[in-house]
């Protein structure tokens, strides 16, 4: 009874910002990271040549634990909401990748070869079949990507910045 008051209280204060400034780069990264993922992760599914070169590549680098590009990427980037954005997107990326990419692989052959057969390119296979058919994968890999986005925010947030859910635990309530 006594802690939504208060979590109310403190939400519409100091808490507030900090959720704010999190949910910004859960946001951003998510973003970042769907742009580049869904339509590479869709030219990988329509294109088989393409998988054969990429994928064993990707198989390499998606279970590598991409958290420890963070002292690279301060470096390259600076310490900014920029560099955790984008080592969150990273992170993601691979997530959204792979669930496109078979997704895509997975049409049945009918269903292209009959589109194909109405005199369609490989542009109006993309609009047509692989787009519409890939937007449930696109939303799994997503709702799957946020859970993982907030806990590699949690690490990057803790040091090296001073708005954030992760600053906010570690600093603000340690004292």
């Amino acid at each position: 009874i006594e802690v939504v008051p208060l979590f109310l209280k403190d939400m519409t204060g100091e808490l507030g910002l900090h959720f704010l400034a999190s949910t910004g780069r859960v946001l951003a990264a998510v973003c970042l990271a769907t742009l580049f993922a869904a339509p590479l992760g869709l030219a990988l599914g329509q294109m088989p040549g393409l998988d054969r070169i990429f994928g064993p590549l990707i198989a390499i680098i998606y279970p590598i634990p991409k958290i420890i590009f963070l002292p690279v990427i301060y470096v390259l980037l600076g310490i900014s909401d920029f560099s955790k954005i984008t080592l969150i997107a990273i992170i993601i990326f691979f997530q959204i990748l792979v669930v496109v990419r078979d997704e895509a692989s997975s049409l049945k052959k009918e269903l292209i070869l009959s589109v194909q057969s109405l005199g369609a390119g490989r542009r109006a296979l993309f609009k047509y079949v692989y787009l519409p058919a890939s937007i449930p994968a696109v939303l799994t890999a997503l709702r799957i990507s946020v859970g993982t986005a907030v806990a590699v925010l949690f690490i990057a947030e803790q040091s090296l910045t001073s708005y954030g859910l992760g600053y906010y635990i570690v600093i603000e309530l340690s004292l």
